[in-house]
């Protein structure tokens, strides 16, 4: 008489590449995610260029977008990093997150046109207040950008929980999922500034962009439901090292030093 299978849903399933997802969890989420770092780049890239037809391709401007294209990024990863600790299920969260913003960004050329309708009505009246007029252009800017960048800030917590199982994984897993994405980053950047915007244009790069993050939703959510969160991540029983303890102080101090480092970086950048 044969067993009871102990398998995960995914086995029972006939299609091929569901077995596939489920064989190699591990590489189909890194593959997700380094989609995920190429498709916000060519976000940043696009974005910068379509406002810069508004706004202007001048120092300022272009500071303008990329702040707040990181300050959505830094809100998603503060806010939603707490969702992620808490989920049981950060895969599917995820999946979600990705969702989100391949929704939201398929509305981001509209969004733009009553970007632009807007700041030409309103120059006119601010054009003499330049600080008043560059508050104006950064909250124009942020109210497209912020829904979806604050949900492509959470996607880096969300992955990193479905991941790391031990406190011994945190330091090589996490920076693993960062290279992976930031390497997609490189990818997604010299597309979309040498191949996909001058060879199909600006709105057919978002539409292509957005696809691309749905597509990772599915992926993501199937492989949540298809396999056990014990097959996602090896469970290694080792005893932890023991984390470097910080007083409040020091903590603090950590934290503001590391500030200081990312804006060092961006005003190279």
């Amino acid at each position: 008489m044969k067993p009871p299978s102990t398998t995960s849903p995914a086995m029972e399933i006939p299609s091929p590449m569901l077995r596939l997802l489920a064989r190699h969890p591990r590489a189909v989420m890194l593959c997700c995610f380094f989609l995920s770092g190429a498709t916000g780049l060519v976000y940043e890239v696009v974005w910068s260029r379509r406002l810069a037809l508004t706004f202007g391709a001048t120092v300022l401007a272009v500071s303008t977008v990329l702040a707040a294209f990181l300050g959505g990024l830094a809100v998603g990863s503060i806010l939603l990093g707490r969702v992620a600790d808490r989920s049981r299920q950060p895969l599917r969260l995820y999946g979600l997150l990705e969702g989100g913003v391949g929704l939201f960004c398929f509305a981001t050329p509209w969004l733009f046109t009553v970007v632009e309708a807007a700041y030409v009505h309103l120059y006119p009246v601010m054009a003499e207040h330049v600080w008043l007029l560059r508050f104006v252009r950064f909250l124009l800017c942020a109210a497209v950008l912020f829904p979806p960048t604050v949900l492509m800030g959470g996607t880096l917590p969300a992955m990193s929980r479905a991941l790391v199982q031990s406190r011994g994984q945190v330091g090589s897993r996490v920076a693993l999922l960062y290279g992976i994405n930031t390497l997609g980053a490189v990818v997604g950047a010299t597309a979309a500034g040498f191949v996909l915007i001058p060879d199909i244009g600006i709105r057919a790069t978002v539409y292509l962009a957005a696809v691309l993050n749905l597509a990772v939703c599915l992926i993501a959510l199937a492989l949540a439901y298809l396999t056990p969160s014990e097959a996602v991540a090896e469970v290694k029983k080792e005893r932890a090292a023991p984390a470097v303890e910080f007083n409040r102080r020091g903590y603090r101090a950590l934290l503001v030093a590391y500030a200081f480092s990312g804006a060092a970086a961006l005003i190279y950048e």
